[in-house]
């Protein structure tokens, strides 16, 4: 039997229900090159887990 891997690259729409924010406003960012992302085709977009997560990281706000 052929042992699926775990994917390495999210979606827009996997982002958009991360985040819990509106599809578009993912796009958006993608499209303005703040989120770094692959465009495989004209409609197949993906972002790497790893970009992703340093991208989230650098909008992280520290109170203190």
């Amino acid at each position: 039997m052929k042992q699926r891997r775990k994917s390495e690259f999210y979606s827009i729409r996997d982002i958009s229900e991360i985040l819990n924010v509106d599809y578009k406003v993912v796009y958006h960012k993608v499209t303005l090159g703040e989120i770094p992302s692959l465009r495989l085709s004209n409609k197949l977009i993906r972002i790497k887990k790893t970009d992703f997560e340093s991208w989230l990281e650098s909008k992280e706000v520290i109170h203190g």
